[in-house]
């Protein structure tokens, strides 16, 4: 999976070639602050009310786990 823009500050889109999965957005205290379900393609997901920092998006789908790393700027 992939994502872009990084760093971004109202949306970020996300490209998914898996058919689903859970993708999880966690602050760097480990609080999740989004959660929503991927589909096969991009998925824009909104960004604007979150604060400026750095965050990990964590896919879960098919028994994988991947993670990136996310930058929300103001």
């Amino acid at each position: 999976f992939n994502c872009y823009p990084n760093p971004a500050n109202n949306e970020i889109h996300f490209i998914s070639s898996y058919n689903e999965g859970l993708l999880r957005l966690f602050d760097l205290l480990g609080l999740l602050v989004i959660e929503i379900r991927l589909d096969l393609g991009v998925s824009i997901i909104d960004i604007s009310e979150l604060k400026s920092g750095l965050y990990n998006a964590v896919l879960f789908t098919e028994g994988n786990r991947l993670v990136k790393r996310i930058i929300v700027m103001p």
